[in-house]
Formats: C-alpha cells, sequence, structure tokens
C-alpha cells in the first residue's frame, strides 16, 4: 500500500484535532500539535508552523458552519409560473 502523502497527514491530523477540541483549543493543545506532526516527519520550522496555522483556522472556520448550517439554509427559490397560452379569438362574420 502505498504511503500516505503529506498533506493527507496533515489534513487527517488537524480534522482530528479540531473534532477533539470543537474547534476551540489553547496554546498548549498547539503546541501539542506541532509536536504530533514532527513525530511523523515534518520539520517544525517557522513557515510549518504559519501554514499549520493558516489551515487550522480555515478548518475552524467551516467547523463552525457545520454547526449552524441547519439554521442558515437558504430557503428555495419559487419557480416563476409559465405564461398561460393566448387563446385564438373567434372570428366574427362580416
Amino acid at each position: 500500500m502505498a504511503k500516505k502523502a503529506t498533506v493527507s497527514k496533515v489534513l487527517d491530523l488537524v480534522k482530528k484535532f479540531i473534532e477533539k477540541h470543537d474547534g476551540v483549543w489553547d496554546h498548549a493543545a498547539w503546541e501539542s500539535l506541532v509536536e504530533e506532526l514532527q513525530s511523523s516527519g515534518l520539520s517544525a520550522d517557522d513557515e510549518m508552523r504559519r501554514n499549520l496555522g493558516n489551515i487550522l483556522e480555515a478548518c475552524k472556520y467551516f467547523h463552525g458552519q457545520e454547526l449552524t448550517k441547519q439554521s442558515t439554509k437558504p430557503k428555495a427559490k419559487a419557480k416563476p409560473k409559465a405564461k398561460a397560452a393566448a387563446k385564438p379569438r373567434a372570428k366574427t362574420k362580416p
């Protein structure tokens, strides 16, 4: 079986992290996520931390949207009614 791509590993960990913390975490939880990624072979340089933070914030936004999607779902628009076909006028005799 092929190894998972790095992006898949990162996204899997981020998904689990956000669900575990229900979209709210502290600095200690953040550091534990960074350590977990480091142990899987990623470097913990500033660029990785910045990008990971961006991914987390984006996923946190969507996690919040999932909670409210039932109440903010737009209503279906009514379809316009078809115009009635014009009836032919009765011919009058001259």
